[in-house]
């Protein structure tokens, strides 16, 4: 396996990090391109975010059927890099840039360490559908167009009362967006881990998202998505994620490791 950091320093230290803990070399992703039209790189990898070469890495070992482990922030109690903060979790997902979510029941010990508040479903029938579009970078990623997206979410919604929440708008809180909102809808933004927790139901539009696995909602739901997700296991949804991340130092000390190892062999990663 090959860590691959950028010339950030958040890449660099997380990766740093997960060197040590998954016990295997270290490039850099400038050297990348070079050594892929050589066909150097044979091995699997392991990397964090989508940004400066990330992506490159990622398309690759896709398209030559090459596994690799993505590393984000994580979907609860995530770092604060904003605030200098490394000390929270990171998610890290096979093959994507979420965890694909499998109906498996796992222990609680993880989760016992969470704070999480599991708030009750809200019936908000006259709230509006609030749409949070992808960023700039999972549309260049993904290949896909937010103008398009956003055009095509609002068609769908046949004159349903909708608001548009875009990821740079910080002029309200999110909790307070989701107050009067009937329904999430997103391409794949952890709001949709968020919603979920605050009880308010959510539609993924694509297939890279833990909360889509989980619901298997579509468009098709706008009008049953509250009453389909009261019957849900938002708990056992928690336990599949406080799996599915972890802290730098669980990390540097190799329990991420072995935890992903052990549940990839019982196919549950």
């Amino acid at each position: 396996m090959i860590a691959w950091y950028t010339n950030h320093f958040i890449s660099q230290k997380i990766m740093r990090s997960v060197a040590i803990g998954f016990k295997c070399i270290t490039k850099d992703t400038s050297l990348f391109k070079e050594g892929a039209r050589k066909g150097m790189f044979k091995d699997e990898a392991i990397l964090y975010g989508i940004l400066r070469g990330c992506s490159d890495v990622i398309h690759y070992n896709f398209k030559n059927g090459l596994n690799y482990l993505h590393i984000d922030l994580g979907y609860i109690e995530r770092s604060l890099h904003n605030k200098g903060q490394f000390d929270g979790y990171y998610r890290i997902s096979l093959n994507d840039t979420q965890a694909r979510y499998k109906d498996v029941d796992l222990p609680d010990d993880r989760l016992n360490k969470l704070n999480v508040n599991l708030e009750p479903w809200k019936n908000n029938e006259n709230g509006y559908y609030l749409i949070c579009p992808p960023t700039d970078a999972m549309c260049i990623f993904y290949g896909i167009d937010a103008k398009k997206w956003i055009d095509t979410t609002i068609l769908k919604l046949n004159g349903k009362k909708y608001k548009l929440r875009e990821k740079n708008d910080i002029s309200i809180q999110l909790e307070n967006d989701l107050i009067n909102a009937k329904c999430v809808i997103t391409f794949n933004s952890n709001i949709a881990l968020d919603a979920t927790l605050a009880g308010v139901p959510v539609i993924v539009t694509s297939q890279h998202s833990v909360i889509r696995d989980w619901n298997n909602f579509n468009m098709s739901n706008l009008d049953n998505c509250l009453e389909l997700s009261k019957n849900l296991d938002r708990k056992k949804l928690l336990k599949f994620i406080s799996y599915h991340q972890f802290t730098l130092k669980e990390i540097e000390k190799g329990l991420a490791s072995a935890i992903i190892q052990t549940l990839t062999k019982e196919n549950k990663y």
